[in-house]
């Protein structure tokens, strides 16, 4: 229902970025795949049969099964494609890049190439928080980049549940 709202009354959402200088909307152009946490730091291997392809905004409780009343740790992951014009622009534009995620319950430890880039501890706010991390441009590559979110949850739901999820320069967004 998240995903359907939000599309609806296209809230924080900009129409995708044909631009080179513009954004990536990594919530349409990725495909996001998850998986239990449990007590590693490190992710499984991108090709481990325990990552579940899935949809993004959303609550993990709303896949049901084993994962309705969950509470712990999830990775999320997503590869993505840039370009060396994109690159380029984003480098002229002189902005500084950033990760944008609407929201994320409750939690996160974010990383980029496998570089940390942001962290968010759990509290009674987290959840509702915006995450807007400054991404150095020696961590972007021309060709496959790869983000993975670690989500913290201490109770109720669970997720990355609120757009939007954009990587790119830093330009005025209405509404935060």
């Amino acid at each position: 229902w998240i995903r359907r709202f939000s599309d609806l009354v296209q809230w924080h959402v900009r129409p995708t970025s044909r631009e080179p200088s513009g954004p990536v909307d990594l919530a349409r152009q990725g495909e996001w795949r998850m998986t239990l946490a449990g007590d590693s730091m490190i992710p499984p291997a991108p090709d481990s049969p325990n990552w579940r392809t899935v949809a993004l905004p959303d609550f993990w409780e709303n896949l049901g099964g084993n994962l309705a009343n969950y509470d712990g740790d999830m990775w999320f992951e997503t590869d993505f494609q840039l370009d060396e014009a994109r690159i380029l622009a984003w480098t002229k534009s002189n902005l500084p890049v950033r990760l944008v995620i609407g929201a994320i319950d409750d939690g996160d430890e974010t990383f980029l190439n496998d570089a940390k880039i942001g962290v968010t501890t759990s509290d009674a706010l987290s959840a509702r928080l915006r995450r807007n991390y400054p991404v150095p441009l020696q961590l972007l590559r021309k060709g496959s980049n790869t983000l993975r979110i670690r989500v913290a949850d201490r109770g109720g739901k669970g997720g990355i549940w609120l757009l939007p999820i954009e990587l790119g320069p830093d330009y005025p967004r209405p509404g935060f």
